[in-house]
């Protein structure tokens, strides 16, 4: 239903009785004037927005675009790059390990450094080969192992008296002397037991076995 706005004022009583329906939709429309100035300042603020969402979406370009080229950069500087880290894993020591070797038939004949080292090598050349080539998918031997220790609260001990040395601090140097030597007494078993290995091999076929069959470097054992 249609109503004349000026008909509705003249005469409206008989247009309300006329509407008086659930169905019934009134359309008002009106017009809405601005001035120049006002105008211009809603030009000037839709500009505005306009550009700051566009310099946003290039900064995110520009660093998503620079993070992936950095990123292809160090692959492309690792592959023309060799270093000792590239043939070394990181094996975890388990305890039973350790106790194993402590075995006075193992510990008097075997250091613990060889002795990881066989078990470990016998470990790697039960798993199959890795690499394609067959002339590079024989060799897997280790070159060296370098053991890590839990030994943190220790090195913070020594590295204390070591300021207090420096310091002239005397008073200070017989604390840190008696703490040193309280840690050394009261955990000496746990400082002398290697937690990890950091183990190289001589080819990158001994590498990828330790891994590859492993799922990771950090759990050789299995």
């Amino acid at each position: 239903m249609t109503l004349n706005w000026k008909s509705f004022l003249n005469d409206g009583p008989q247009f309300l009785q006329d509407c008086n329906y659930k169905e019934t939709k009134i359309y008002i429309q009106y017009s809405c004037d601005f001035n120049e100035e006002e105008a211009y300042q809603r030009k000037v603020g839709l500009h505005a927005a306009f550009i700051g969402l566009v310099a946003c979406f290039i900064y995110s370009y520009v660093i998503y675009h620079t993070r992936k080229s950095a990123a292809i950069n160090y692959k492309i500087w690792d592959m023309n790059t060799v270093t000792a880290a590239d043939f070394t894993v990181e094996v975890g020591i388990p305890p039973i390990i350790w106790r194993k070797w402590n075995r006075r038939n193992i510990k008097d004949t075997q250091s613990f450094k060889n002795f990881f080292r066989d078990q470990l090598q016998r470990q790697v050349d039960e798993l199959p080969p890795v690499l394609d080539n067959p002339a590079t998918n024989t060799n897997a031997d280790i070159a060296c192992v370098i053991f890590a220790y839990s030994n943190r609260k220790l090195i913070k001990a020594l590295i204390k008296r070591g300021k207090c040395l420096i310091a002239g601090k005397i008073h200070n140097i017989l604390e840190s002397e008696e703490r040193i030597n309280h840690l050394v007494s009261d955990h000496r078993d746990d400082f002398i037991r290697p937690v990890k290995a950091y183990v190289s091999f001589n080819t990158q076929e001994g590498f990828e076995r330790a891994t590859a069959h492993c799922g990771t470097s950090r759990n050789i054992w299995g």
